[in-house]
Parts: C-alpha cells; structure tokens; sequence
C-alpha cells in the first residue's frame, strides 16, 4: 500500500483536485492525506516562499505518515515554491509526482524535480500508477511522463488519458483529519475552524464544478492549450443529478453551507434541458442563493429567468476588452458588445448582481482600444463590479507564442512571479488614467466618468482620477474586509442582494420583459450536437 501525501500551493484552502485524487487513492486501498500550503501570488517586487518552519513541519509530516510518495499539484506562478518541496521530499527518499497546469505545458521543466509528471487527466490511472509503484510494476501508463521521454511524443502516441465519464468521479474529500495546513511557523492539523478561516466567505459558498472545459477558445487562456491538445474531447459534463447529489452531501458533511459558487467555465453551455433538470432538482433538494458564470453568447431570457427563479444572485462575466479589433484579431474572442450589453440588461432585469472582468496592459493594446472598454462601462447598467487584471503571456498558449515570437515577453506580466497584476516597473502598463477610470467606473457618476473618457490626457482629469482611484479603493477594502474578516457583514449583503433580486424578479414576471434581441444559445458542441 502507497501512502501519499498531496500537496496543494493555492491562495485557499480548495484543491478540489488533490480532493478528488484523495478519495480515490483511499477508495483504492491506498492512504491519502492533503497538505495546502496557502500563500499570496507573488510579485516582482515579494516572494511568498514556504517558511523553514513549514519546510521542517513538511519533512517531519512524511516521516510521521510514513509517506512514499509526494505528489504535487501546481500552476505556474507556483512553480517555485513547489521546486522547493520536491526537493525536500527526494532528500528525503520520497517518489515525487507532478501534476496541474504548469506541468502539463511545461513537464520537462518539471521533471528534473520529480519522478514523473501528468500531462492529462489522473482519475483512471491514479491507482494503477499507485499500485504498480507498491508492486514494483510497469508504470508507463497513459498520462503519465518519466524522465528520457519526450512529451509530445507521448501525446502524439495516444498515451494519455481523459476522463469522459465526470460522473463515475467520486466526490472530494473534505474529512477534516486528512487534512494539514502551512501556518507560518510549522504545518498543523486543520480544524473546521482552520478550514473557514482559510477559504473566502468562511467557506459559507460550496463550490460546485459541474462540467470540464470551455466553448470558447481565447489565445490567452489555457484553456486554448487543453482545445490544441484535446479539441472538443475535452468539453464535458455531468449528469444534473450527480452534481445536486454531490451538494445534498456537502450540505450534511458541512452545515455551515449558505450558498453555492459554480465554477464552470460556462455554466450556461449545453442544452437548456440539462439546465432545467439541474435547476428542478436544485429547487426540490437545496434551494440556496448560488453564483456562476457565464458567457453572453449562450445566455438569453429564458435561461435567466429560469436561474433566477431558483436562486442565483450573482454571476462573474468576462468583458475583457470593448475592443473589437482586439477581441477578434488578437484574443480571437467572438462576442460582439451588442450582445453583451443585451445580457447587462436583463442580468439587472433579474435582480442579478455582476462582475465584469477587464483585460489590461497589452502590448498590442491603442489607447482607442481601452477607450473603447470604457465606453461599454459607460453603457452598463448599475450595480456592477470590475476586475482588472494584466494580460499574461501563460506558456502553452497561442498568445504566448506570438508575444515570443514578436521579442515581447519581457514587457508582459510574468507567469512566474507577477501574474495578472504585473509589478515589474519595466514591463508596459495601459496609461495610468485609463486603467483607474476602468476600475474606479461602478463608483463613479456616469457625468464624471464620460468626462473623463473625452479628457483623459488632460491634467484635471490625471488629478481627478487618482481621486476616483482612493474612493474605488476604499469600497472594495470595505467589500473584501467583509468577504474575508466578517461574515455577518457578508450575510447582510447576501441577504440584502437577494431581497433587491427577488424584488426585481417578481417586476419582470408580472410586467414581463421586453424582447431582446439575444443569440439563441448554442446548444452542444456544434449546432444540434448537445453538451449534456
């Protein structure tokens, strides 16, 4: 029997795949326990290593687990942290997997760490590999890549494996005494109460994954790797009933549940009966506020209305850019702004609270272009919220290929130590007024805001930006005081927002809603072809 010992280097305590692979190494006779190292993103300027404490606390945890295999999951802005554990554990004798995104794209860079790398899904061959590693066995299994071999290769020699049936995956593991935690000085035990104070909302929102991929395929996302590597193979879904069964059990494993956050991509793509078979079970058996996002070209009124019937209150939408130029010549990103200004307006119809995300400091960007995403804020119906994020180059993609190849990678956020906030006072940042206007717009009149779009180069406008900029920075501290430090602040404003949203509701379904003119949504992966 292999005893393992997963570690996670995430800002929370989520790992909802060191979660998975824990329940099936334990269902499979192995022992499993997860280790969540949680630390901030790093910066040009900070690095947020592991403590000597938390490295001596890892070291002593293997030999009181009597650990032999340590297997890491792991993006790229985490590598170096990781390379830092693997190090530690093949000191001390111990077989060291990787697995994650970064080592997916980058495995190479990984194995001179490590004994083997995953470049795929791990469901159906964890065990074997497992198993032949207690046994002494073959362990050239699909997905899984040693040193002396070559990563494409193996791709292109079918050697991978993708779990097609979500379903048969069996539930996370959330028991409380599998579970350890970087606390600074040593690694600890986690206790519920660790476990709340660790996680946004006091882990009030369960989150849901109810299907694997996305429909779109943005140059700079990763999800444009998976797409080049694995096409439509990697588009899928669970059954309606799996998932709600999945949160009737987290409901009883976790009473302190309030709501639940869906993590999808798209929780929107596939056939509306998918959508109304998950919402009439959700209704009968959980009935909690819930958040989700979404994609405005597979969105329309019916599928609001139906949403919003059974409880969603908030949605995270992406924008990116108001730019048409830059959505489809650079991004290669197909949503036009008509759409997504139709969907704004029927989000609030609902009563939906909205984040909308931003791409910023682009290399490729004009200032005509981030014009352009601030005259679609413009447009926008209040409330809203805005996340601003730099554009970074994340290796694999098609977008980092054409910033290598074009010699700019120097002046984007790096997928190492900055990503999405870039931090390197040499890198390109959009001109300073452009982006606080961008992030200080849902606390701005509109007057002021349009003001400041005709005038931006101007001085007064310079001065009164940065203004704008303290007052936004005032209300979003407030907002994540609330969300991290105070959950009673957090359930008024739930509650409050589900009030406004019921209220909304029950105007649109009495006076009824105008037509708008949405895309009907695509209902699977091509015309006719259903998702389910």
């Amino acid at each position: 029997m292999a005893n393992v010992l997963l570690v996670c280097f995430d800002n929370q305590a989520y790992g909802p795949n060191i979660r998975v692979l824990s329940s099936i190494a334990n269902r499979g006779g192995h022992g499993a326990w997860m280790l969540f190292f949680y630390k901030p993103s790093p910066t040009f300027q900070h690095r947020f290593p592991e403590t000597p404490g938390e490295l001596a606390g890892f070291e002593r945890l293997l030999d009181d687990l009597d650990i032999n295999v340590v297997g890491l999951t792991v993006m790229t802005h985490e590598y170096d942290r990781a390379v830092e554990v693997a190090k530690r554990a093949k000191k001390k004798g111990r077989h060291v997997l990787w697995g994650g995104i970064h080592p997916t794209v980058r495995p190479l860079e990984c194995l001179e760490y490590g004994d083997a790398v995953c470049i795929a899904d791990a469901e159906g061959v964890f065990v074997p590999y497992l198993d032949a590693l207690d046994s002494g066995g073959d362990r050239r299994l699909p997905s899984f890549v040693y040193r002396g071999e070559d990563p494409e290769e193996v791709r292109k020699s079918g050697r991978i494996y993708i779990e097609r049936d979500l379903d048969s995956v069996p539930l996370p593991d959330y028991n409380i005494e599998n579970s350890f935690y970087g606390a600074g000085h040593d690694v600890l035990a986690m206790t519920w109460a660790d476990y709340k104070r660790l996680n946004t909302w006091e882990g009030s929102y369960y989150r849901l994954l109810s299907s694997r991929g996305c429909l779109y395929h943005c140059t700079y996302c990763m999800n444009n790797f998976f797409w080049r590597c694995y096409g439509e193979d990697y588009l899928r879904r669970r059954n309606p009933k799996n998932c709600v069964d999945e949160l009737v059990w987290a409901r009883e494993k976790m009473p302190f549940i309030r709501g639940v956050n869906i993590q999808d991509d798209s929780f929107f793509m596939g056939s509306d009966e998918w959508l109304e078979e998950f919402i009439g079970l959700y209704k009968e058996k959980i009935n909690l506020p819930f958040v989700c996002r979404l994609i405005p070209k597979y969105t329309n009124r019916d599928r609001l209305a139906l949403l919003a019937d059974a409880g969603l209150i908030h949605v995270e939408v992406g924008l990116q850019t108001g730019s048409r130029r830059m959505a489809h010549s650079v991004y290669e990103r197909f949503q036009e702004n008509e759409n997504f200004l139709e969907v704004d307006k029927l989000l609030s119809s609902y009563g939906v609270t909205k984040t909308y995300d931003t791409l910023v400091d682009n290399v490729y960007e004009t200032p005509e272009d981030v014009l352009a995403t601030i005259d679609v804020l413009l447009a926008l119906k209040r409330p809203y919220y805005i996340g601003a994020y730099s554009l970074t180059p994340f290796p694999g993609t098609e977008y980092y290929d054409k910033i290598v190849a074009d010699g700019l990678l120097p002046k984007m956020a790096d997928a190492y130590n900055s990503p999405l906030y870039a931090t390197d006072p040499d890198q390109y940042y959009t001109p300073k007024t452009l982006r606080w206007l961008i992030e200080a717009s849902p606390y701005t009149p509109s007057p002021i805001l349009r003001y400041c779009r005709r005038h931006w180069r101007s001085n007064l406008v310079g001065w009164l930006s940065s203004r704008l900029m303290r007052w936004r920075n005032v209300v979003v501290g407030i907002i994540n005081w609330g969300r991290n430090r105070a959950p009673w602040f957090l359930q008024i404003g739930l509650r409050l927002a589900g009030f406004w949203g019921r209220l909304r509701l029950k105007r649109a379904l009495r006076f009824g809603m105008p037509e708008l003119a949405l895309e009907q949504p695509v209902t699977g992966r091509e015309e006719g072809e259903q998702l389910d």
